[in-house]
């Protein structure tokens, strides 16, 4: 039987989305450079097709060096604290996948789109979540910033009833993802990743696409939703 290290409770407890993120924005943190291979290797593996459950426990044991949980390595970063953090996890996933500037689009129960999308390196908000109705800069409406612990920073201005619904909205998709796309793609007919529109039957049933899930580590959900117990379909081959 393979080796596989321990960790602490709460770090088997993050999954492999917030795992990555973790991995992804730390890897100069690491005390040895063969850990920071190590950590890239394996994001670089979980991107092409998923970690077994031994590459799953090697990526938290790296996050339990960076966290101090290891003895002989000091603490370089604290586990991120729940919140909207699966939010901010899934975004740096689509990222590592090779998405230039990932966004999610979903619906709020009263007061239409919010749009989800990663701060570009330049902005005064780079490393965060930038949250709009989607509109073009200057015509949109401003509804704050997540950060990379999952911490969601409203403006002042906004009302209770529309914070309440941003929070329940973001909530919902932190919770259950690929649930809250296929809400997303039936109700609008649209991917919510991506903003294409639904042609493809798979995609339609599963309410986004092949590529987008390949890329926000959602495939087996999508091959689930899309009724594809053995999926064959590549994204290169996929449709939205």
């Amino acid at each position: 039987m393979a080796y596989a290290p321990s960790v602490p409770d709460e770090i088997a407890a993050l999954t492999e989305p917030e795992v990555v993120s973790i991995l992804v924005m730390n890897s100069g943190q690491f005390e040895e450079e063969k850990d920071r291979a190590f950590a890239e290797d394996l994001c670089r593996k979980g991107a092409e097709k998923g970690w077994s459950l031994s590459q799953n426990t090697w990526a938290k044991f790296l996050v339990a060096k960076l966290t101090g949980h290891v003895k002989g390595h000091a603490t370089k970063i604290a586990i991120p604290p729940g919140g909207f953090g699966a939010v901010f996890a899934m975004i740096m996933t689509a990222k590592t996948n090779g998405l230039k500037w990932p966004a999610i689009w979903l619906k709020l129960p009263t007061e239409g789109d919010l749009k989800i999308a990663l701060a570009g390196p330049n902005s005064s908000y780079a490393g965060k979540l930038l949250l709009t109705d989607g509109k073009p800069f200057a015509h949109n409406r401003w509804y704050g910033s997540i950060d990379a612990a999952g911490n969601w920073k409203a403006p002042g201005m906004l009302n209770s009833k529309i914070k309440e619904e941003i929070a329940d909205t973001l909530a919902g998709f932190a919770t259950d993802p690929a649930g809250t796309a296929t809400g997303y793609g039936k109700l609008t007919g649209s991917c919510c990743f991506c903003a294409k529109t639904l042609t493809d039957p798979k995609s339609t049933a599963a309410g986004f696409g092949p590529v987008c899930a390949t890329k926000f580590g959602l495939m087996d959900q999508w091959s689930k939703a899309a009724g594809v117990g053995d999926p064959t379909l590549t994204p290169a081959q996929g449709a939205e």
